[in-house]
Parts: C-alpha cells; structure tokens; sequence
C-alpha cells in the first residue's frame, strides 16, 4: 500500500479577529514568509515591548497577514484602532494560526499490480 499524506486535508480553517465591530478574516494558511517574518518581528517586539519600531514592524507584519483575507480592508482604521496592549494578544492568535494543523490520518491505496511484459 502506498501511503499518502493529503496536506490540503490538513490545512486550518480560517479565523476571524474582531476589532471595535469590525470582523477581518485571517486565513488558514499563512505563506511562510509571512509565518517567518512575524516571528522574527513579534521576538523583537517581545524582547523590548516600548521600541517603537519593533512595535512598527509587528503590526506591518500583521497587516500583511490580515491582507491577505481582507484585500480592501482599511489599513489605517486598523492600526488606529489597536490598542498598543493587546498587540501582544493579536500576535500569540496569529502565531497559533501559523502554527496550527489538522490531524489527518494518512490515505492508504493499494499499489497497482506491476505489468508483466512478454518479450
């Protein structure tokens, strides 16, 4: 049998973040450039949380995520509405995001008999 693992099957569903009534949606599967940067960017953050260019780059990052599901979304509103405390908590919801998987259990399929060919 040969084993099969179906990534599609396994891929989160989408999330939402409700920010002041206004619902944006943050896809299952981030790029992961986009995984990576926010990492790099929320470990700087995390490591002096009153540089304000850490702070910056964190909610960019977040921005090109939230993007992502949320093409015409006001980019502005959203920064101006994110109090600076709860950058911290988007985050943690964004790294889970990138981070999480569905279990699959492996598809198994019986291998095709070989053909015998006469000389």
């Amino acid at each position: 049998m040969v084993e099969i693992l179906n990534l599609d099957k396994m891929i989160p569903d989408d999330k939402q973040v409700i920010l002041r009534g206004v619902t944006y949606k943050i896809s299952g599967s981030l790029t992961v450039g986009m995984a990576l940067g926010l990492f790099k960017k929320f470990g700087k953050f995390q490591e002096n949380p009153q540089n304000m260019q850490a702070v910056q780059e964190v909610i960019e990052s977040a921005v090109d995520i939230f993007k992502m599901a949320n093409p015409s979304m006001d980019i502005v509103k959203f920064q101006n509405d994110l109090p600076v405390e709860l950058i911290g908590e988007l985050v943690k919801f964004l790294v889970k995001t990138a981070t999480e998987v569905k279990e699959d259990e492996p598809e198994k399929k019986a291998e095709p008999e070989p053909v015998m060919m006469e000389s």
